[in-house]
């Protein structure tokens, strides 16, 4: 199987607007109101910390990540390697952007779904050399994919 290499974001990104930002801090207000209502002071405390991570991990743009299908498996970045042992199939979904998802599904049970972002040039190649390797899968989107979608992550 002759390598295929691309670059691509880590993430999908979606630009946060005010109102997104005003709505988890009004959201973090409401819920901090009920924890001092309840005098449940670990709820206000993590409210805090969470909506800090919200409004920090909101504003991040991905990073631009290289990825490899080659022989031992599908590779992310230099420190991360799916093996072929490991995974129970893939998908690739077309979508509008510039990248379409390459899906693959883990022997996870928590999180069996991996989405990467493949670009459209490679969608074929990548295809047809993961086809010598897995089954191909059909997926279907998630309550979760869509609730992270709605709220733009």
């Amino acid at each position: 199987m002759e390598p295929i290499e691309w670059h691509g974001p880590a993430f999908k990104y979606t630009p946060k607007t005010p109102l997104w930002y005003w709505g988890t801090i009004i959201l973090a207000l409401i819920l901090m109101a009920l924890g001092f209502w309840q005098r449940n002071f670990f709820l206000v405390i993590f409210v805090i910390i969470a909506e800090l991570m919200v409004l920090f991990w909101g504003n991040q743009e991905p990073d631009t990540v290289k990825f490899r299908i080659d022989e031992k498996g599908i590779a992310i970045g230099q420190n991360k390697l799916y093996n072929y042992a490991d995974l129970e199939g893939f998908a690739i979904v077309k979508t509008e952007d510039e990248f379409d998802d390459l899906v693959i599904k883990r022997g996870s049970i928590l999180n069996p779904y991996l989405k990467i972002a493949l670009d459209k040039n490679h969608s074929l190649k990548a295809k047809t050399a993961l086809n010598q390797k897995l089954m191909e899968e059909d997926y279907k989107e998630s309550f979760l994919d869509w609730l992270g979608e709605w709220l733009g992550f």
